[in-house]
C-alpha cells in the first residue's frame, strides 16, 4: 500500500517503539488517537497529560518523551505523508485548519466520547484495510475516503469548539477572504518569498491593510506565519542527515549558516545542531 500517502499504526506499534528509547519525533505531520488509558509526554521539555477520547497533533518540529502509559491504552497513529493533501482532496481551506488547531493550545483536545467513538470505528476500518494480507480491488479507495470522513469529523467538531469559545468574535468576511488567500499564498511561496511586499501584491493590497486583516482574523502576523513554516521545513531537512546545515541554510534562502541558526534558535529555543543532535537520539514515525 506504498501509493497510499498515510499510514496508521495501533499501540503495540508505539510500545515497541519505546521499548529502547521513550523518546520519538515525526517526520511529518501525525495525530495520535487515545481511546482508552492514559499517556503523559514531555514535549520539547513540558510535561503534558493526555488522556481517554482525545487526539494529539505530532508536528515535526517537537520531540516527544514517553513519562508514562497506562496497560491499557488504546491508540492510534496516523502519520500523513506529503503527498497526502492531494491524494485526500480536503475541501477545507488553511484558515479553517488554523481554527481547528487553535482550539487545542496544549496540542491536544478532547472530544466527546460518541464522537470518538464513530471516529474510532472508522480508524480500525483503516487500519483492517492497511494491513489486510490480500489486496481487494477498491482498498486504495476505501483508505481515502474513509479517512477523509475523520478529518472532516476532526475539523469540523474543532471549528465548532473554537467559536463556542470565542462567541464575541466578529469576522469580516473580506478580512477573513484576505487571511484565507494569504494562508494559501504562503503554503505555495514561502521558500522563496519572505517579503509581505509579494503577497500584498498578490492580493492587490497594501502591507498595512494585509497585516492588519491576517492579525485581526487569526491573532497572529503574516511574518509569524512564514516564519513557522519555514522552520517546519528546516526541522524535515535537518532530519535528513547527509544534508549539512551550511547547505540546508542555503537552500532555505538565508545568506549564511550563521544567520539561519540565529533564526531556528529565536524560533525554537535550540540550535539547529542542537535540535539535529537530538533528533538522531530517538525514533523517528
Amino acid at each position: 500500500m506504498q501509493e497510499v500517502p498515510l499510514l496508521l499504526f495501533d499501540e503495540q506499534y508505539l510500545l515497541a517503539l519505546m521499548k529502547d528509547t521513550q523518546a520519538f519525533h515525526a517526520k511529518e505531520f501525525a495525530i495520535i488517537f487515545i481511546k482508552k488509558g492514559k499517556a503523559d509526554f514531555l514535549v520539547n521539555g513540558q510535561l503534558h497529560h493526555y488522556t481517554s477520547n482525545s487526539i494529539l497533533f505530532i508536528s515535526p518540529r517537537n520531540i516527544y518523551e514517553m513519562k508514562s502509559i497506562s496497560a491499557s491504552v488504546e491508540i492510534f497513529i496516523a502519520v500523513l505523508l506529503p503527498d497526502s493533501k492531494n491524494f485526500f482532496n480536503y475541501n477545507f481551506n488553511r484558515f479553517n485548519v488554523y481554527q481547528a488547531l487553535k482550539a487545542g493550545a496544549n496540542n491536544s483536545v478532547p472530544i466527546p466520547k460518541d464522537d470518538f467513538n464513530s471516529v474510532w470505528g472508522v480508524l480500525q476500518h483503516i487500519h483492517h484495510t492497511i494491513h489486510q494480507k490480500t489486496k481487494t480491488t477498491y482498498q486504495k479507495e476505501i483508505i481515502k475516503y474513509s479517512f477523509s470522513a475523520v478529518a472532516y469529523t476532526i475539523v469540523s467538531f474543532l471549528e465548532a469548539q473554537f467559536k463556542s469559545n470565542t462567541p464575541t468574535l466578529t469576522v469580516n468576511s473580506r478580512k477573513e477572504f484576505i487571511s484565507v488567500r494569504f494562508l494559501e499564498l504562503a503554503a505555495q511561496h514561502y521558500l522563496k518569498e519572505r517579503e509581505l511586499k509579494f503577497y500584498a501584491e498578490k492580493l492587490f493590497i497594501s502591507i498595512k491593510y494585509l497585516s492588519i486583516c491576517v492579525k485581526e482574523i487569526t491573532g497572529n502576523t503574516p511574518t509569524f506565519f512564514l516564519q513557522q513554516l519555514l522552520v517546519e521545513e528546516a526541522c524535515k531537512r535537518l532530519m535528513i542527515y547527509e544534508n549539512s546545515i551550511a547547505n540546508i541554510a542555503f537552500d532555505l534562502g538565508f545568506a549564511d549558516q550563521f544567520i539561519f541558526s540565529k533564526f531556528f534558535k529565536k524560533t525554537l529555543q535550540q540550535t539547529p545542531s542542537q535540535f539535529r543532535k537530538r533528533a538522531g537520539q530517538v525514533h523517528t514515525i
